[in-house]
């Protein structure tokens, strides 16, 4: 039975319920089935967006799929109350593992409607996605131009520099009194000019290098940011308009509506699966426990010739939760040793 398998029921207590209880366990099975193929779809087009390759997402979807199937599967299958506590629904939210499962199945299946979301709305997201590409190319040839001028502002830095020290070199050769003194200075300024001309000439060169660099990476990033999808800005785009998180809202609450329905269907009162297999469980706990003594008595016997006598102190062994009253009666407190140099005293009477 398909319910048995999805969720770790056992098929032989399953076929003793009713029809109706039977038909609620298929329902939510179809429930859950019908929440892992939607995520295998959200997977499928998350992993297309991602690698722009059909065999690759269908891969990449089977496996995480299979993932999330094996993790909610087994968050349904361990809610759950001990065998010694009545199973209700308040013992369960009582339960604090249990309330981390429902947070764990949460989670998951919010993860798997985000995508799930942003596939429904793919031609307006898609829309979206061109002006935050456009926004994007335009903020990277911004940024690439502010870093080559912070390049070249360097250059004329030094070219400033050179500049200023040539005005000195002149202002000196103006106060110049004998020759030799005009001749070094117009030695200096004559030096410096070449300096600014290697200057002018490599603040060119780079100039037009970094103008052809940052025209090869724009365009490079052009066409990178062209062919990507940027499934995780889509996915952002699920929570800026009203009507997709409306949308993304009903979905999420529609599916975690699997937990309590399937709390439910254990604890109804129409419910008859969790008492029977609470029954069967204790039965075969206490039965593997007398088979286990009656065992370990004839091995005692047989090897050692020791007859063993066990005597529960509770009532409901193995379990161990309702202790036997002992037959013994409370005395009077006495003090030992006043008791003990009484009966001291006694026998040195006596002798």
């Amino acid at each position: 039975m398909l319910a048995a398998l999805l969720f770790g029921l056992e098929e032989a207590i399953l076929t003793d319920c009713s029809a109706k209880e039977i038909n609620r366990y298929k329902r939510l099975a179809v429930f859950f089935l019908l929440l892992i193929l939607l995520g295998f779809v959200s997977f499928y087009y998350f992993f297309y967006l991602l690698t722009q390759n059909y065999v690759a997402a269908f891969f990449g979807s089977l496996v995480l799929s299979f993932i999330y199937f094996c993790i909610l599967r087994f968050t349904i299958i361990t809610i759950n109350v001990s065998l010694s506590e009545e199973m209700t629904m308040q013992r369960m939210l009582r339960n604090y593992a249990n309330v981390y499962r429902v947070i764990l199945f949460a989670a998951f299946v919010f993860t798997i409607v985000v995508p799930l979301v942003a596939l429904i709305n793919h031609n307006d997201f898609t829309l979206n996605l061109k002006d935050y590409k456009s926004a994007l190319n335009e903020g990277y040839k911004q940024n690439r131009i502010k870093a080559k001028q912070q390049q070249l502002n360097i250059l004329s830095g030094e070219i400033a520099q050179l500049k200023k020290q040539k005005d000195t070199f002149s202002q000196k050769l103006a106060k110049a009194s004998n020759s030799m003194d005009k001749g070094l200075t117009e030695f200096e300024i004559r030096k410096i000019d070449t300096l600014i001309l290697l200057a002018s000439n490599k603040y060119s060169l780079k100039d037009g290098i970094l103008t052809l660099e940052n025209e090869q990476l724009t365009n490079q990033y052009q066409l990178q940011l062209a062919n990507a999808e940027l499934p995780f800005y889509r996915f952002q785009l699920a929570f800026k308009n009203k009507t997709d998180v409306i949308c993304l809202l009903f979905l999420f609450f529609a599916f975690i509506l699997i937990i309590p329905f399937y709390i439910r269907a254990l604890v109804s009162a129409d419910s008859n699966y969790a008492k029977l297999f609470k029954e069967k469980i204790k039965n075969r706990i206490v039965n593997e426990y007398e088979l286990t003594k009656r065992d370990c008595s004839k091995i005692l016997n047989k090897k050692y010739a020791f007859a063993k006598t066990s005597i529960s102190l509770y009532e409901d062994s193995p379990f161990n939760n309702k202790p036997i009253s002992l037959p013994y009666k409370k005395v009077t407190t006495k003090n030992l040793s006043e008791h003990f140099q009484k009966a001291a005293t006694t026998i040195s009477t006596n002798e």
